[in-house]
């Protein structure tokens, strides 16, 4: 049982090196010795058991090795886009397009745990959002599970990888945030009330009909005329779009 440079305990097959990391090893199936290294104990720990994992199972054999993640993207791509809502499809091809094209010529089995921390730190440090980071990690691991399924890669990186503690934290703070920030008061409802029959925005009504119903913006854009019933007062959500509107507001005196 190996120990760390204080003398404490780590575990069989693992100790740390005088130069602070530390090392896991194993003996493979073909009874060779193997050695894993970090200077965190708690993902040696998990290389270890993964690597002990996929020795056991035994390594599959590979239908092509040299595919690039913007070809796995592709494949991905045509059986994922008709799983989902179109709505749904046109965040995660925004959110590739955006946050993990940059990534498209790697080849997917050089893609490891260190491109993985590369990726989610590189999403912090430009001040993404949590939820943001959250949901590109998420379309970026399904796009290697997939690939790991289909026999394009051996492993996901993204299976074995624990949000770091202070993302985590800025997350929780970050929807807190959101929480106390979610709705209009009262006073600032009937502000942009009195600022649309004032100034006769265009998607005035639009803002209106969401306000007062509580229906998405999908849904409001995608109402048609056969959708309203005059004489019962009554709209009829049948289905939703995806499409951006950008509307520049000027400063106006309310």
């Amino acid at each position: 049982m190996g120990k760390d440079l204080k003398g404490k305990e780590l575990g069989v097959g693992i100790c740390q090196l005088k130069d602070g990391r530390y090392m896991a090893r194993y003996t493979n199936r073909y009874g060779k010795r193997m050695s894993l290294y970090s200077w965190n104990l708690k993902e040696v720990r998990t290389k270890l058991t993964k690597a002990k994992y996929e020795d056991e199972l035994g390594r599959p054999e590979l239908i092509h090795k040299n595919l690039t993640l913007g070809e796995i993207y592709m494949l991905w791509a045509k059986e994922k886009e008709d799983e989902v809502r179109p709505n749904t499809w046109a965040i995660y091809r925004g959110v590739y397009t955006k946050h993990i094209k940059q990534y498209e010529f790697y080849n997917i089995n050089s893609i490891n745990e260190d491109i993985v921390r590369e990726f989610i730190f590189n999403l912090y440090n430009n001040n993404a959002k949590v939820s943001t980071i959250k949901q590109c990690k998420m379309i970026f691991s399904n796009i290697m599970k997939f690939s790991v399924e289909k026999k394009y890669c051996l492993s996901n990186p993204f299976t074995y990888y624990k949000m770091p503690k202070k993302i985590k934290d800025d997350g929780k703070r970050q929807a807190k945030k959101l929480k106390e920030n979610k709705y209009m008061t009262v006073q600032q409802r009937e502000c942009f009330l009195r600022f649309l029959d004032k100034h006769k925005r265009l998607y005035g009504n639009l803002y209106k009909l969401l306000m007062f119903t509580g229906m998405r913006i999908s849904e409001g854009i995608a109402l048609k005329w056969e959708n309203v019933d005059l004489k019962n007062r009554t709209i009829y959500i049948e289905e939703a779009n995806y499409i951006k509107i950008k509307c520049f507001l000027k400063k106006h005196k309310i």
